[in-house]
Formats: structure tokens, C-alpha cells, sequence
């Protein structure tokens, strides 16, 4: 994850070693709650990843979905500065 600041807003960047840079269509911010929508297209299917999670110190982790397939794909990750 990348994540930069754009005026009072932020911009996130999803890196795969595999398949490349994805940019967030949204990140938000508020305290210490991070959510962030990522869309994407696999085997040939538009999907948006929602991100959500926790800033502790320099760690951020939380949860994974695919809106609307919630109960079928989710995973949790953990990201250190």
C-alpha cells in the first residue's frame, strides 16, 4: 500500500508483485479508521475491493472484501510503515 496526499485528501495505491499498481477510487481517513475502494478487473469481471482497517502507531491492518461477495471472498492484511 501507498498511500500520498493530495491537497486535504488522500490517494492510495495498492501494489501487487504480480499484476502491477492499482489506484483507490477512494480513500477515507477519519481518527484512526481507514476505508479504501479499489476497483479492478478479474478474469474478466469488474469487482471493488473494500479496505478496511486500523492505524496503530506506523501498523495499519484490517479486512479485505469484494463488495457484494462479501460472505464468498474476504482476508485480512497488515501493513507496517
Amino acid at each position: 500500500l501507498r498511500f500520498e496526499k493530495a491537497g486535504d485528501a488522500l490517494q492510495g495505491t495498492v501494489i501487487s508483485p504480480r499484476s502491477g499498481e492499482y489506484k483507490a477510487k477512494s480513500v477515507t481517513l477519519k481518527g484512526d479508521q481507514l476505508e479504501m475502494l479499489v476497483d479492478r478487473t478479474i478474469e474478466g469481471n469488474d469487482v471493488t475491493f473494500v479496505y478496511k482497517g486500523t492505524l496503530k502507531a506506523d501498523t495499519l491492518s484490517g479486512t479485505i472484501q469484494l463488495k457484494g461477495l462479501e460472505d464468498q471472498f474476504s482476508g485480512t492484511f497488515k501493513a507496517t510503515r
